[in-house]
């Protein structure tokens, strides 16, 4: 409900600037996101809809550091990692300090495939360095449980998806952990 009323407050900022690149951005992201998380969403208008959403906000704000994760994050959702790896290095060109940027141009190319250890010893340590009431750690820990359970570390996936859960449990992330639970033989 949260992304779905994110959509409709992007589509508001854009009913008063059609030109508003970081709306544009926001839709991309959130209609990509939707489709994968709530299956009416997922539609072939929805997808293309996003997709032009994404160029428009490289069109309009490819300036903008916010506007390029948002681009990168929605190619990212559509499956497109070679392009959600660009748009994911332009935002950090941009601000070399984005603390999201920096953690998912690490997490994008093993997303669904085993990553290694290094490159999970580096982003645990990174989430170390975030302080701990930053309310993007969620996030962080979240997608280095997802990395722990790609490599099949079962243990080290639940401890981080228990972490992320205490900090804020979106659907995605009780599907996570279920898959955790089932590996573990926790199925109660």
């Amino acid at each position: 409900a949260w992304e779905k009323e994110r959509v409709a407050l992007a589509y508001k900022a854009l009913a008063l600037d059609p030109n508003l690149g970081q709306a544009h951005s926001v839709l991309a992201d959130k209609l990509a996101y939707l489709a994968t998380v709530d299956p009416p969403s997922d539609t072939e208008e929805a997808r293309r809809e996003a997709a032009m959403h994404a160029r428009l906000a490289v069109e309009l704000a490819s300036d903008d550091a916010d506007a390029m994760f948002n681009v990168a994050i929605h190619h990212w959702h559509a499956g497109h990692d070679k392009e959600a790896s660009v748009a994911m290095e332009r935002a950090l060109e941009l601000d070399p300090n984005h603390v999201l940027a920096r953690f998912f141009v690490k997490v994008i190319p093993f997303g669904c495939a085993e990553a290694p250890r290094s490159v999970i010893d580096d982003l645990v340590a990174f989430n170390a360095a975030i302080t701990p009431d930053n309310p993007i750690r969620w996030v962080m820990l979240t997608w280095i449980s997802q990395l722990y359970l790609n490599n099949g570390d079962f243990v080290r996936a639940e401890e981080a998806a228990r972490r992320s859960e205490q900090i804020f449990r979106p659907p995605n992330a009780v599907y996570r952990l279920a898959a955790i639970l089932v590996q573990l033989g926790k199925t109660e």
